[in-house]
């Protein structure tokens, strides 16, 4: 019994506890489904709150945000109208940029000086020469680079200068040795009037200096660019007294990139840019890298001359497409090229049985001898593989390739990339032969190069080709690709076009075997830097619907300027041994052009040199004053940079750049 009672006992309890396991197994089931559904009820309402929170953060920072941009709009709005109230930015433009209403005070700025025989400074030397002649009163604005680096950039056989009256007594004595050569003289053409010389003569066909100002301002030549740039505010330099009529920036972009001071247009009526270079050709040239730089350029040549600016010209369309801006060839050549064109002309008609052997020219000198223009092509032109080099390379080598002959075409230049050009000769040398890189820098008008009869110039970077325009003026025959540089050189007799190498190959047979032709009055006065000057008049001139500075062209100006004073390049910064006194700065006047003497710009009681008072052209229906419209106090004024002491100008410049505020463009990424 009892073992019944304890088996049926047992089995009670397994049946209670299995029951048990059943309903525990459905109630933590139940549990589940429950918690599963109230969780997800949970969460959902955790996920609103979130939300919630969200949307208040949203809202939040969007009323921040709007305040914010209310504050920064009123900020900027005010800052607006202060920059345009303050501003002069440029009024009545149209009549400001009339060169012929009379003598205007114009102030040429360039970015180079002789004796560095570059475009920039001798371009901007003969526009200063020509807008004195006729009449105006001028002030040449050019960089002063320290002694220890003056031979770096004027090359190993120029003279260096201790101060900047050393160098522009260099400057004057350079002009009055080449006055005949520069400006040529009534004499030595047949027609004057018609070729466009006579306007640079005076008293009694002898070529007449005129009479300009030299001012300088401290500069530092930076290796990555290959380029001058101004330290501190280029602006600074141009003394109080000095009249603000007229400035003439020579590469606007170029000066502007780094210009952080004063703004050209508050401080001049009206400001012209004249664009030399195509510095976005060049930099597109270095590869990936060169691109990007490219397009900076392009973007920051538009704002800068935007700003800077209120009329643009480029020399041709080869330039990008800038603000404000016309196309014209306002650059001319040296009297001595028409003069050695007038020679090649004379002895084309010689040999044509024109004149007897032995009879004189018309402007009684003897005919040259040998016979100029008789056989040969030639390149003259800085070697660098980016300024037509690479492009007359590599036709030469189709050239020969398609000819099986040499093209026989001699280079005359210096230049950094003479290694990589004798190289590509020496890789290439069947297609080269007879042909020679002399390596040397000669004037164009030098007697080594009247015996080539063609100039060739394949470039594809240049603005406008000074060399070609003087192989014209010389009679030459030129063989010129298709490009927009060469647009002005279309029209000439003896100008040829080519597209491809096989045109190149035709056209280089053709200008070999044809004698030049005589050039007419009407393309000689086109070469002249009078006729330069004369399109300068027109091409200068605002049209009347932007006869006022956009406000927005003022606002980007102080955008750019504010910009560049946070950017500074390194190569611009003040070195720690720079902290002499602006004082120091040595005085760069010497108005006389007597012979080239280096000496103290102050006498030994510490006055000041006097001047010679200028002799404008009088112009018509215009009365000059004894002083040619100067005041007294206008004559006798020094546009220094600072007083030198009695002692004379001190040695050195480079502890006087430390004074200067360095400032430059957002260009120092590039580096």
């Amino acid at each position: 019994l009892g073992a019944l009672i304890v088996i049926r006992g047992a089995q009670s309890l397994l049946r209670r506890f299995g029951e048990d396991e059943d309903a525990l197994e459905y109630k933590e089931k139940r549990g589940r489904w429950w918690s599963m559904l109230r969780g997800r009820a949970v969460e959902e309402e955790e996920e609103e709150e979130e939300y919630e929170k969200r949307r208040q953060r949203r809202a939040d920072r969007r009323a921040v945000l709007l305040a914010v941009g209310v504050v920064v709009a009123f900020d900027a709005v005010r800052w607006a109208r202060r920059q345009l109230k303050t501003r002069a930015g440029g009024s009545a433009l149209t009549m400001a940029s009339d060169l012929t209403l009379g003598t205007r005070d114009v102030l040429v700025v360039t970015t180079a000086a002789v004796p560095w025989q570059t475009g920039t400074s001798i371009n901007a030397l003969m526009r200063a020469l020509m807008l004195a002649i006729r009449g105006h009163r001028v002030s040449l604005l050019v960089p002063w680079l320290p002694p220890d680096r003056q031979r770096r950039v004027f090359g190993a056989d120029a003279p260096t200068f201790d101060s900047p009256g050393d160098q522009e007594r260099f400057v004057r004595s350079w002009v009055a040795a080449h006055a005949q050569e520069l400006l040529g003289s009534a004499s030595q053409l047949d027609g004057a009037d018609q070729v466009g010389v006579s306007a640079v003569v005076a008293n009694g066909g002898r070529a007449e200096v005129p009479e300009f100002d030299v001012l300088w301002y401290p500069s530092k030549y930076v290796e990555d660019f290959g380029s001058i740039f101004a330290v501190g505010d280029i602006l600074d330099s141009v003394p109080a007294e000095l009249t603000r009529d007229v400035c003439i920036l020579e590469e606007p972009e170029h000066i502007g990139w780094y210009h952080s001071g004063k703004m050209f247009t508050d401080q001049f009526p009206f400001v012209l840019g004249i664009v030399h270079t195509n510095y976005c050709a060049y930099a597109s040239q270095h590869g990936y890298a060169g691109r990007l730089k490219s397009l900076a350029l392009f973007v920051i040549n538009k704002w800068v001359c935007r700003a800077y600016t209120h009329r643009v010209i480029k020399l041709s369309d080869a330039v990008q497409e800038l603000p404000h801006c016309t196309t014209c060839n306002v650059h001319g050549v040296r009297a001595s090229f028409l003069r050695i064109g007038l020679e090649s002309q004379d002895e084309v008609k010689r040999r044509d049985g024109s004149y007897p052997d032995g009879q004189r020219r018309s402007n009684g000198s003897e005919l040259s001898e040998p016979a100029p223009n008789s056989s040969g092509a030639y390149f003259l032109g800085k070697v660098l593989m980016t300024k037509g080099y690479r492009e007359l390379l590599e036709l030469m080598v189709k050239f020969y390739q398609r000819e099986h002959e040499p093209a026989r075409i001699d280079m005359y230049g210096g230049g950094p990339d003479m290694d990589a050009v004798r190289e590509f000769i020496s890789t290439h040398g069947d297609a080269f032969r007879g042909s020679y890189v002399h390596g040397s820098v000669l004037d164009h008008a030098d007697v080594k190069l009247r015996k080539y009869r063609v100039f060739v110039n394949a470039s594809r970077s240049d603005v406008l080709c000074t060399a070609t325009a003087e192989a014209l003026a010389m009679g030459k025959n030129v063989l010129l690709y298709d490009h927009p540089s060469n647009s002005f050189f279309r029209g000439f007799v003896n100008c040829r076009i080519f597209r491809t190498s096989e045109q190149f190959a035709e056209q280089l047979f053709a200008a070999l075997a044809t004698p030049p032709r005589a050039l007419s009055d009407e393309e000689r006065y086109r070469l002249s830097w009078s006729a330069a000057t004369d399109r300068l008049y027109l091409a200068a001139r605002v049209p009347p619907h932007h006869n006022k500075m956009n406000p927005v062209d003022i606002l980007l100006g102080s955008v750019y300027r504010n910009l560049s004073r946070v950017l500074t390049p390194k190569t611009l910064r003040s070195e720690p041994d720079q902290n002499a006194a602006l004082e120091s700065m040595p005085s760069p006047r010497g108005r006389g052009f007597e012979s080239y003497e280096p000496s103290p710009m102050r006498d030994a009681a510490g006055e000041r040199t006097s001047f010679r008072k200028p002799t404008p052209v009088k112009s018509s229906g215009q009365d000059l004053s004894e002083n040619g419209g100067r005041s007294a106090d206008e004559h006798d004024r020094l546009p220094v940079l600072a007083s030198a002491g009695a002692e004379g100008p001190s040695d050195g410049f480079n502890d006087v750049l430390g004074m200067w505020s360095r400032r430059s463009g957002p260009l120092a990424f590039m580096q």
